[in-house]
């Protein structure tokens, strides 16, 4: 069985499956409606300011699903670090400002 890696929302712990638990939090990854896999995911989300925000938020919650899971390479920061530009900490992966 081949290992895949995940990534624990509740407590930003990345951990092989299959798994039983969040190794960081003790989480049963089973209730998980939201374990991202990082194999297929953004590189830079385990490290990007606004992923947490945006999980926290019901406003913007979507735009996980959206950029950081599967359009990652139309990510409005991804694009900028990609030319060499650090992002400002407020700018979502749509453009906008976090209010």
């Amino acid at each position: 069985m081949s290992e895949t890696t995940a990534h624990c929302p509740h407590c930003q712990q990345s951990f092989l499956l299959p798994a039983q638990a969040c190794p960081g939090c003790g989480r049963d990854i089973q209730w998980f409606s939201d374990v991202v896999m990082l194999d297929v995911a953004c590189p830079n989300m385990k490290y990007c300011p606004t992923y947490p925000l945006m999980y926290d938020s019901d406003r913007l919650h979507g735009l996980i699903n959206r950029y950081c899971v599967s359009e990652f390479a139309s990510c409005q920061r991804k694009q900028m670090m990609d030319r060499g530009t650090r992002p400002e900490p407020d700018l979502l992966p749509d453009g906008q400002r976090l209010n």
